[in-house]
């Protein structure tokens, strides 16, 4: 199975998102499937035509070199992607995972943590630490005050500062997926121009082994 035809990145829950990718000379097909327990990440598709965004489980999006139009998504019958894609879902193997997220928010128009989040830092990075890990996923948030451009370039800085924050604790860096969301994805939503504590925010994805279990610490 081959899992990059084009650039290509997730924004929202990258480890929920299963993919399949048929090549050609011509075209690649990309698929977009539930997890084992269902659910459907996030996916967006970069070709030099345009973005596609497929975010229902079954979408799927063709992309042509040749063509002179954006792409478009449309759903491909379970049959379909049986016969397209059976020798490589017959070898891929099945790793029992479950997820665990952390919320640590932010000072307005900053990147320390508020007092409470700051404190909870070293219980997360134990938690990290566990050798039953396999993924982390750092996704940074801002609230709406200010403007969509200064918020995605803040929501960057920090979910990069936290990724700092693990590696410094203790964390592999390589380990570490960093996306950003600006405004865009509220906890709470708000009017434009309004501050939201709860907003501003970098949430922690946690990819681990289903059989084992821990109690997890709770950020506030």
């Amino acid at each position: 199975m081959h899992k990059k035809a084009q650039a290509w990145s997730v924004s929202r829950i990258l480890f929920m998102t299963i993919f399949l990718v048929s090549c050609s000379a011509t075209r690649s097909v990309v698929v977009l499937l539930p997890d084992s327990e269902g659910r459907v990440g996030d996916l967006r598709v970069y070709s030099s035509q345009g973005e596609v965004q497929l975010d229902q489980a079954y979408q799927s999006v063709a992309l042509d070199p040749q063509a002179k139009s954006k792409p478009s998504s449309s759903a491909m019958e379970r049959q379909e992607i049986a016969n397209r894609f059976g020798d490589a879902l017959a070898v891929e193997p099945e790793i029992p995972t479950r997820l665990d997220f952390f919320t640590l928010y932010y000072e307005t128009d900053s990147v320390e943590l508020t007092p409470d989040s700051s404190r909870s830092m070293e219980a997360v990075i134990a938690f990290l630490k566990q050798s039953d890990v396999r993924e982390f996923y750092v996704i940074g948030h801002t609230d709406r005050l200010g403007s969509k451009a200064y918020n995605w370039k803040l929501s960057k800085k920090r979910a990069i500062t936290m990724k700092r924050l693990l590696v410094a604790g203790g964390i592999p860096s390589d380990r570490i997926s960093v996306s950003f969301l600006g405004e865009t994805e509220p906890q709470i939503e708000t009017d434009d121009e309004v501050q939201e504590p709860l907003n501003r925010r970098v949430r922690i994805i946690v990819k681990r082994r289903k059989e084992t279990s821990h109690d997890r610490p709770i950020a506030p």
